[in-house]
């Protein structure tokens, strides 16, 4: 996937990419993905209906408190130690309190996407808001993968 990246990132088609078949959207199998909450939070379960299909929320707030030291970005990076992360949170930089990072705020991209590069390691991190409060500024789904795909080439450039 990286060799893949590094020959595209130059060349990113968003219109093409909205149009990808079966076929092509086989590569990003190759990108990991997922929610860093390992517990899904009391917001998810009443928005899809499960919270009250928990029985003792006394102990549901101790798995969800003893969960607290698997989230974050930290344990990602340090498993896997991947190329490129992009978190997409509603609360910023929250995943990244136990991670030492350096802002790059010469790749920021239209103040909506942020950079940083970690101490130590490859990993470059871009964080931007999550996909549901690009609703909220006013941003459809073609210009929000145009935000994140000029940073990812900000990362990528500035090596």
């Amino acid at each position: 996937m990286n060799a893949y990246f590094i020959s595209n990132v130059g060349n990113i088609d968003v219109e093409k990419m909205m149009g990808w078949g079966k076929k092509e959207k086989g590569t990003l199998n190759e990108i990991g993905y997922g929610n860093l909450y390992s517990i899904e939070k009391r917001e998810t379960l009443r928005n899809k209906g499960e919270w009250n299909d928990i029985v003792n929320h006394k102990e549901y707030r101790k798995i969800l408190k003893a969960a607290e030291c698997f989230e974050g970005l930290h344990t990602i990076v340090e498993a896997y130690e991947p190329d490129y992360v992009a978190v997409l949170s509603w609360e910023e930089h929250k995943f990244v309190d136990k991670i030492s990072t350096i802002w790059r705020n010469d790749l920021s991209v239209e103040g909506i996407v942020e950079v940083s590069d970690i101490p130590g390691r490859r990993t470059k991190l871009l964080w931007s808001n999550h996909p549901t409060r690009y609703k909220f500024l006013r941003i459809n789904q073609k210009k929000m993968i145009s935000i994140i795909a000029e940073g990812f080439r900000k990362i990528h450039y500035a090596g």
